[in-house]
Protein backbone atom coordinates (compact mmCIF):
# COMPACT_ATOMS: atom_id res chain seq x y z
CA UNK A 1 0.00 0.00 0.00
CA UNK A 2 0.95 3.29 -1.28
CA UNK A 3 1.21 6.25 1.37
CA UNK A 4 0.28 9.64 0.47
CA UNK A 5 2.48 12.44 0.18
CA UNK A 6 2.54 15.91 0.75
CA UNK A 7 1.56 17.79 -2.74
CA UNK A 8 3.33 20.74 -4.13
CA UNK A 9 0.77 23.25 -3.10
CA UNK A 10 0.75 21.95 0.72
CA UNK A 11 4.76 22.39 0.65
CA UNK A 12 4.67 25.86 -0.90
CA UNK A 13 1.89 26.60 1.43
CA UNK A 14 4.19 25.17 5.02
CA UNK A 15 6.94 26.54 3.42
CA UNK A 16 5.43 29.94 3.20
CA UNK A 17 4.12 29.93 6.90
CA UNK A 18 7.43 29.54 8.07
CA UNK A 19 8.95 32.48 6.24
CA UNK A 20 6.07 34.43 7.64
CA UNK A 21 7.10 33.43 11.15
CA UNK A 22 11.08 33.54 10.34
CA UNK A 23 10.05 37.40 9.41
CA UNK A 24 8.18 38.17 12.41
CA UNK A 25 10.24 36.30 15.28
CA UNK A 26 13.77 36.17 13.92
CA UNK A 27 14.30 40.52 13.92
CA UNK A 28 12.67 40.63 17.54
CA UNK A 29 15.37 37.76 18.55
CA UNK A 30 18.43 39.57 16.96
CA UNK A 31 17.77 43.04 18.62
CA UNK A 32 17.10 41.45 22.23
CA UNK A 33 20.75 39.02 21.58
CA UNK A 34 22.22 42.84 20.56
CA UNK A 35 20.72 44.17 23.73
CA UNK A 36 22.29 41.71 25.81
CA UNK A 37 25.41 42.10 24.24
CA UNK A 38 25.82 45.53 25.12
CA UNK A 39 24.74 45.19 28.75
CA UNK A 40 27.45 42.23 29.30
CA UNK A 41 29.82 44.54 27.57
CA UNK A 42 29.01 47.37 29.90
CA UNK A 43 29.26 45.65 32.96
CA UNK A 44 33.10 44.42 31.84
CA UNK A 45 33.69 48.02 31.04
CA UNK A 46 32.65 48.92 34.63
CA UNK A 47 34.68 46.33 35.99
CA UNK A 48 37.58 47.67 34.20
CA UNK A 49 36.58 51.27 35.06
CA UNK A 50 36.33 50.17 38.83
CA UNK A 51 39.81 49.07 38.96
CA UNK A 52 41.33 51.82 36.81
CA UNK A 53 39.62 54.13 39.32
CA UNK A 54 41.35 53.11 42.14
CA UNK A 55 44.69 51.99 40.97
CA UNK A 56 44.80 56.15 39.54
CA UNK A 57 43.68 57.07 42.97
CA UNK A 58 46.59 54.51 44.48
CA UNK A 59 49.00 56.62 42.53
CA UNK A 60 48.47 59.71 44.14
CA UNK A 61 48.21 58.24 47.64
CA UNK A 62 44.45 57.54 47.65
CA UNK A 63 43.12 61.24 46.94
CA UNK A 64 42.55 63.16 43.62
CA UNK A 65 40.76 66.01 44.73
CA UNK A 66 44.23 69.02 43.63
CA UNK A 67 45.85 66.28 41.51
CA UNK A 68 44.91 67.77 38.23
CA UNK A 69 45.70 71.40 38.83
CA UNK A 70 48.58 71.55 36.82
CA UNK A 71 47.69 73.10 33.62
CA UNK A 72 45.85 76.35 32.38
CA UNK A 73 42.57 75.33 32.11
CA UNK A 74 40.61 72.30 32.85
CA UNK A 75 40.31 70.37 29.13
CA UNK A 76 44.22 71.01 28.99
CA UNK A 77 44.13 68.66 32.39
CA UNK A 78 41.99 66.37 30.74
CA UNK A 79 44.59 65.04 28.42
CA UNK A 80 46.93 64.59 31.53
CA UNK A 81 43.97 62.42 33.17
CA UNK A 82 43.81 60.23 29.74
CA UNK A 83 47.87 59.66 29.70
CA UNK A 84 47.30 58.17 33.47
CA UNK A 85 44.58 56.14 32.75
CA UNK A 86 46.16 54.92 29.96
CA UNK A 87 47.76 51.74 31.56
CA UNK A 88 44.85 50.65 33.26
CA UNK A 89 42.84 50.90 30.40
CA UNK A 90 44.59 48.87 28.59
CA UNK A 91 46.12 51.31 26.40
CA UNK A 92 44.76 53.37 23.69
CA UNK A 93 44.72 52.87 19.54
CA UNK A 94 43.64 56.29 18.63
CA UNK A 95 43.12 59.41 20.67
CA UNK A 96 41.33 62.40 19.71
CA UNK A 97 42.06 66.16 20.70
CA UNK A 98 40.36 68.68 18.46
CA UNK A 99 37.24 69.40 17.45
CA UNK A 100 37.48 69.60 13.71
CA UNK A 101 34.48 67.76 12.38
CA UNK A 102 36.60 66.98 8.60
CA UNK A 103 38.82 64.27 10.85
CA UNK A 104 37.89 60.83 11.96
CA UNK A 105 36.21 60.99 15.05
CA UNK A 106 37.13 58.76 18.35
CA UNK A 107 34.04 58.88 20.00
CA UNK A 108 30.69 59.30 17.58
CA UNK A 109 28.03 61.70 18.35
CA UNK A 110 25.41 59.67 20.40
CA UNK A 111 21.33 60.54 20.49
CA UNK A 112 19.22 60.36 22.95
CA UNK A 113 17.15 56.35 23.86
CA UNK A 114 13.77 58.58 23.13
CA UNK A 115 15.18 59.41 19.71
CA UNK A 116 14.44 63.45 20.90
CA UNK A 117 16.35 66.46 19.53
CA UNK A 118 19.82 66.53 21.02
CA UNK A 119 23.37 64.84 21.33
CA UNK A 120 26.33 63.88 23.17
CA UNK A 121 30.00 64.33 21.18
CA UNK A 122 33.34 63.38 21.88
CA UNK A 123 35.92 65.83 21.71
CA UNK A 124 36.58 66.15 18.09
CA UNK A 125 33.23 67.48 16.79
CA UNK A 126 30.19 69.32 18.31
CA UNK A 127 30.92 70.98 21.53
CA UNK A 128 34.81 69.86 22.09
CA UNK A 129 33.96 69.13 25.90
CA UNK A 130 36.27 66.45 27.12
CA UNK A 131 39.10 64.50 25.47
CA UNK A 132 38.64 61.00 23.27
CA UNK A 133 40.72 57.74 22.90
CA UNK A 134 39.80 54.39 21.56
CA UNK A 135 40.62 51.62 23.43
CA UNK A 136 42.60 48.54 22.23
CA UNK A 137 39.59 46.27 23.47
CA UNK A 138 37.33 48.50 20.60
CA UNK A 139 35.60 50.31 23.32
CA UNK A 140 35.32 53.94 22.86
CA UNK A 141 35.73 56.96 25.39
CA UNK A 142 35.06 60.14 26.27
CA UNK A 143 36.91 61.75 29.42
CA UNK A 144 35.10 65.13 30.51
CA UNK A 145 37.10 67.91 31.70
CA UNK A 146 37.99 67.07 35.61
CA UNK A 147 37.01 69.56 38.19
CA UNK A 148 40.45 70.09 40.09
CA UNK A 149 38.88 69.87 43.90
CA UNK A 150 36.71 67.26 42.60
CA UNK A 151 32.90 68.95 43.77
CA UNK A 152 31.35 69.00 46.94
CA UNK A 153 30.38 66.66 49.40
CA UNK A 154 28.73 64.04 49.16
CA UNK A 155 29.86 62.85 46.09
CA UNK A 156 33.13 64.68 45.34
CA UNK A 157 33.32 64.14 41.62
CA UNK A 158 35.91 64.81 39.96
CA UNK A 159 35.50 63.60 36.45
CA UNK A 160 33.29 61.50 34.20
CA UNK A 161 33.90 59.46 31.43
CA UNK A 162 31.22 58.06 28.79
CA UNK A 163 31.79 54.57 27.63
CA UNK A 164 30.69 53.43 23.92
CA UNK A 165 31.15 49.42 24.22
CA UNK A 166 31.25 48.43 20.72
CA UNK A 167 33.38 51.63 19.70
CA UNK A 168 32.03 54.19 16.82
CA UNK A 169 29.97 51.63 15.00
CA UNK A 170 25.74 52.09 15.74
CA UNK A 171 23.79 52.06 16.99
CA UNK A 172 25.42 54.94 19.12
CA UNK A 173 22.43 55.72 21.04
CA UNK A 174 22.60 56.44 25.06
CA UNK A 175 21.50 53.73 27.43
CA UNK A 176 21.81 51.07 24.28
CA UNK A 177 26.04 50.90 23.49
CA UNK A 178 26.66 53.84 25.15
CA UNK A 179 26.78 54.75 29.14
CA UNK A 180 28.07 57.16 31.63
CA UNK A 181 29.95 56.85 34.87
CA UNK A 182 31.84 58.85 37.39
CA UNK A 183 35.20 58.97 39.52
CA UNK A 184 35.43 60.52 42.73
CA UNK A 185 38.47 61.65 44.52
CA UNK A 186 39.45 58.52 46.06
CA UNK A 187 38.97 56.60 42.58
CA UNK A 188 35.66 55.22 43.46
CA UNK A 189 33.35 54.27 39.90
CA UNK A 190 29.67 55.42 39.80
CA UNK A 191 27.39 55.08 37.49
CA UNK A 192 25.30 57.72 36.48
CA UNK A 193 21.67 57.13 38.15
CA UNK A 194 23.15 55.41 41.03
CA UNK A 195 21.52 57.57 43.83
CA UNK A 196 18.36 56.72 42.13
CA UNK A 197 15.35 54.50 43.03
CA UNK A 198 14.19 51.77 40.96
CA UNK A 199 11.14 53.58 40.38
CA UNK A 200 12.98 56.92 39.69
CA UNK A 201 15.19 55.15 37.24
CA UNK A 202 12.25 54.01 34.65
CA UNK A 203 10.51 57.21 34.88
CA UNK A 204 12.42 60.49 35.23
CA UNK A 205 13.01 62.16 32.07
CA UNK A 206 16.62 61.04 32.08
CA UNK A 207 15.89 57.37 32.94
CA UNK A 208 15.51 53.92 31.32
CA UNK A 209 12.74 53.55 29.45
CA UNK A 210 11.45 54.56 26.59
CA UNK A 211 10.14 58.12 26.87
CA UNK A 212 13.79 58.91 28.37
CA UNK A 213 17.38 60.27 27.72
CA UNK A 214 18.45 56.79 28.81
CA UNK A 215 21.22 58.24 31.06
CA UNK A 216 20.14 55.98 34.33
CA UNK A 217 20.69 52.97 32.11
CA UNK A 218 24.24 53.00 33.22
CA UNK A 219 22.72 52.16 36.94
CA UNK A 220 19.91 50.25 35.76
CA UNK A 221 22.02 47.35 33.78
CA UNK A 222 24.30 46.91 36.82
CA UNK A 223 21.30 46.21 39.03
CA UNK A 224 20.02 43.48 37.40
Amino acid sequence: MFKKGFTLAEVLITLSIIGIVAALTVPSLVKDFKETQYKIAWKKAFSMASQAGLALAAKHDGDLAGVYVTKNTAHENAFVIRKDLERYLGGYVKTCDNCDQSKKICFPEHKPLNKHSGSVHGSCSGNGSGVSAILKNGMSINMTDPDPACGTAPNWICFGIQIDVNGTKGPNIIGKDMFELSINRNGIVRPTGWTKTNNQILTEWSGCHSGGLGWYCSAWYLRQ
